[in-house]
């Protein structure tokens, strides 16, 4: 069960920004002309053609919209996310879990978060939610070239940073942190996406912070804490996944399958951890390789990260603040710094 329900959800935004959101959700769940919402999607966004993701609960296809500038005709991308009913779900738990979904992502604006535009229904009564365009997905670069090289990691990490940093002071928790869910830009912006497992932790006008419980997120991301305690803090599970994902990016594998006592290698990574030694990140699965990665300021940030204890576990804050961050060898390019 997700903890932050629809009207939860509601309450950590201001009275205008629920208003508007009720107010376009309500349009759109209405008994109406359902071919009047379908006509909206295609005369606004255009007509989906390509499928960029498909899974059991939603698919996301690409929208093509033509607009004359001047004297040319030129073409909008968008990205429409077309909600299924699982299996037996009821209509009240279907339409809740997309204005959650919707309510959460709608309410984000910040360059490293995908932007979401609209909410419409199509002829077949699918709830469809619709976001900026990106050319494609961190873990998709990840297959195609292996490893990144150390500068465009760095640029790819701190990008993420600055966009958890941000999510986090909204009082949300975006709980499914990974590549698949770090879209690019043509121009090499990071843009976190997909907060269909995220919760709200804290309202607007509290300071302290509600724990989340229940399991969420892609196994081999979540934070050990997860598989062992009922309730858990909000911002460390979503620290934990950013230290799998560096390493990702570094040498195109992962280190573990799960952070559980099942899992060898995590296992192995525990008692390096317990006798303060630190475990090679450079060996991914038995193997090895000299990666420059691992120099000290990196490494010692990484540990930080990948702290099994959450109480320890470093913040975000600290990330910002560390040499590694700070210094002068990381670099974003000027589109990831306006998130272009």
């Amino acid at each position: 069960m997700r903890t932050a329900s629809f009207q939860y959800t509601l309450q950590t935004m201001s009275l205008e920004v629920i208003d508007q959101l009720r107010n376009e959700i309500r349009a759109v769940l209405k008994n109406g002309d359902i071919a009047e919402h379908d006509a909206s999607l295609i005369k606004n966004y255009g007509s989906c053609k390509e499928i960029l993701n498909c899974d059991v609960a939603s698919t996301v296809r690409v929208a093509h919209k033509k607009i004359q500038n001047d004297d040319t005709r030129i073409e909008k991308l968008f990205a429409v996310k077309i909600f299924r009913r699982r299996h037996r779900e009821p209509v009240k738990k279907y339409r809740d879990r997309v204005a959650s979904e919707y309510c959460i992502a709608r309410s984000l604006s910040h360059p490293h978060v995908v932007q979401t535009l609209d909410l419409l229904q199509d002829t077949r009564r699918n709830l469809c939610q619709v976001m900026e365009y990106c050319a494609g997905d961190l873990f998709a670069l990840i297959r195609t070239v292996k490893r990144l090289e150390a500068v465009e990691s760095d640029c790819y990490f701190k990008q993420l940073v600055l966009g958890i940093q941000y999510i986090h002071d909204m009082g949300v928790s975006h709980r499914n942190l990974k590549p698949e869910n770090l879209l690019l830009t043509f121009q090499g912006a990071l843009k976190i996406a997909d907060f269909g497992c995220a919760d709200c932790f804290r309202l607007p006008w509290e300071r302290k912070s509600h724990n989340l419980y229940s399991l969420q997120g892609t196994v081999p991301y979540i934070a050990p804490e997860q598989f062992v305690l009922k309730m858990f803090d909000p911002r460390a599970i979503d620290i934990w996944p950013l230290g799998i994902i560096y390493v990702a990016m570094r040498t195109g594998r992962w280190l573990w399958r799960s952070a559980t006592e099942d899992d060898e290698h995590y296992q192995e990574y525990l008692q390096y951890h317990k006798a303060e030694k630190y475990f090679q990140l450079e060996r991914i699965n038995g193997d090895y390789a000299n990666f420059e990665y691992v120099k000290a300021y990196r490494r010692t940030v990484l540990y930080a990260i990948l702290d099994p204890d959450p109480k320890t576990r470093v913040t975000i804050s600290d990330i910002l603040r560390s040499t590694w961050i700070t210094g002068k060898d990381i670099k974003v390019c000027d589109a990831g710094k306006k998130g272009l």
